[in-house]
């Protein structure tokens, strides 16, 4: 609350009031559990699309959005050591109006350099019951996720 009450302060405008919500990325080190806590404003969400299937729904793409990932090279503030951690990102606060892309060009690399491909998932949008409250941390009022 208190990130989100300092971003307001210094940027308020019709823009973040209708598009402006929030995000919490937690890092946890593997080695001695210690966490890496940052906020971050978001006017929108680019969401990935799974890699191996045709037809998709959206609730499936934000599920891999917010799902844990693992990382390496993290440097961990709490034990000084680098290696491996998970990164799990959380919605704090959605907007009044939620923006979502879908994150539909891959990267590739070989020895010719960089190549891009476009994916071609259907995607399902089955918005006439959705409720995000499900996805958002519990501790923060949410009243904008349907």
């Amino acid at each position: 609350r208190t990130h989100w009450i300092n971003y307001l302060e210094r940027n308020q405008s019709i823009m973040v009031q209708l598009f402006c919500g929030q995000e919490r990325f937690v890092v946890k080190c593997l080695h001695c559990k210690g966490e890496s806590v940052t906020y971050r404003e978001f006017t929108n969400l680019t969401v990935p699309l799974p890699k191996h299937s045709k037809r998709t729904g959206l609730q499936e793409c934000m599920d891999l959005y917010l799902r844990e990932e693992k990382i390496g090279k993290f440097k961990c503030n709490v034990c000084q050591k680098t290696g491996a951690a998970t990164k799990k990102s959380d919605i704090v606060k959605f907007p009044p109006i939620l923006i979502i892309s879908l994150k539909r060009f891959h990267a590739h690399q070989d020895k010719d350099g960089m190549h891009w491909w476009k994916k071609k998932n259907f995607v399902t949008f089955d918005l006439k019951n959705w409720d995000l409250s499900r996805m958002a941390v519990s501790s923060f009022d949410n009243k904008h996720s349907r």
